[in-house]
């Protein structure tokens, strides 16, 4: 009869130490994640799988033992998910950020393609400009003696203001060198409007 019961006394005070052994191992990892300063560890990939497992094991020991421990492996595991759910919230306040830098990123498109439009607008506008300089030129009645001495230098600043704020400026120069042909260019600078 002794024979037979030792091993069961022994089995139960095995199953005991081992509930002992993972409390001394659980225990410190619960304070660790309701310290304010968990975030990091929870971030961490390694950490986090270190921390997973260690609530893996000693859910098993709870398993093996049964009984009356079946309550603390509840919480073990609520636990478990409590930390996965915290994990998730920071993924997905991540890709909330992501997002916000994409949204910045296609805003900042939307202000180049506006800085283009503006620019090949006034771009035509100077080419009629240029044009009008050159017939106004062709048709004057001058000698060509004074023809060669007549240079028509125009100086124009045209400034626009899109709804992003960039003020833009752009100088136009027409040098009417000779009749019917007019030399232009643009100058452009821009400035942060207000």
């Amino acid at each position: 009869m002794n024979a037979i019961s030792t091993p069961s006394q022994t089995a139960q005070t095995s199953a005991s130490a081992e509930v002992d052994r993972g409390l001394i191992d659980y225990l410190p990892l619960v304070d660790h994640l309701q310290q304010s300063n968990n975030l990091p560890a929870v971030q961490d990939d390694a950490q986090y799988a270190q921390m997973k497992t260690r609530l893996d094991v000693f859910g098993n020991r709870l398993t093996d033992v049964g009984g009356p421990v079946i309550a603390i492996q509840g919480i073990v595991r609520a636990i478990r998910d409590d930390v996965k759910g915290l994990r998730d919230d920071i993924e997905g306040l991540q890709d909330g950020v992501t997002g916000l830098q994409d949204g910045v990123t296609g805003l900042q498109g939307g202000v180049t393609n506006n800085m283009r439009v503006v620019r090949e607008n006034i771009g035509r506008q100077v080419d009629s400009l240029c044009k009008m300089i050159s017939n106004v030129d062709s048709r004057s009645n001058k000698s060509r003696q004074d023809e060669a001495e007549v240079k028509v230098k125009v100086n124009i600043k045209l400034k626009t203001s899109n709804k992003t704020g960039l003020e833009f400026q752009g100088a136009v120069k027409a040098d009417a060198l000779e009749r019917n042909r007019v030399d232009c260019h643009i100058d452009w600078s821009s400035k942060q409007d207000g």
